[in-house]
């Protein structure tokens, strides 16, 4: 299965329903508010996908070894980023939604994703432990003020050529992990003012 035509219409896309095809691309019509879970997880070929404007979740390992996707665009509507999603993806950059709350646990590890955008207006609360681990393409990035809740070992491996940027926040929250920091030699920026 290298392509297919979902029709419009079209609601709901049950559990790895195209996991480990051939697709080389996938646009998923507007009329479709419900992916149950990975969809596309080891579909190795696939280059381009299109996601329903309706999309709530990136669900666990959504896009799970697709070692050919460069990009993709997560709809405004979308609020949740599940657990290793992006892992074995090429993605190389993304904007993030302002919806989005929780990014889960390990969702971009060892990627090789060289920028993340969080919309602004941002709604984030959630990192979850290791979600950026081994991201060492990645030279920095700006948490949102508005995260209450980070992992342990959420930015493992980054080195001293790489940059946290927290905004607005002059120490760590009581809901961060203590162990947050943990394995990583980045430069970390308090107290961040964003242009």
């Amino acid at each position: 299965l290298e392509s297919i035509d979902l029709p419009d219409g079209l609601q709901y896309i049950g559990m790895r329903a195209f996991s480990g095809t051939a697709l080389k691309t996938l646009s998923i019509p507007d009329s479709v508010y419900n992916v149950s879970g990975s969809i596309v997880d080891n579909c190795v070929n696939l280059e381009s996908i299109k996601l329903p404007n309706k999309m709530q979740n990136i669900d666990s390992k959504f896009f799970y070894n697709t070692p050919k996707l460069k990009s993709v665009t997560i709809p405004e509507s979308v609020s949740w980023i599940g657990v290793e999603s992006f892992v074995g993806s090429s993605i190389e950059s993304i904007k993030i939604p302002k919806k989005v709350w929780n990014i889960g646990e390990s969702a971009f590890e060892n990627t090789k994703i060289r920028s993340i955008e969080f919309e602004k207006g941002s709604k984030l609360t959630d990192i979850g432990g290791k979600a950026f681990k081994g991201c060492i393409e990645l030279k920095s990035i700006v948490i949102p003020a508005t995260v209450t809740s980070m992992g342990e070992g959420a930015f493992y491996g980054w080195g001293k050529d790489q940059t946290i940027y927290i905004e607005s926040l002059t120490e760590k929250p009581f809901g961060w992990n203590e162990k947050w920091f943990d394995g990583c030699n980045a430069n970390v920026v308090w107290g961040y003012k964003s242009v």
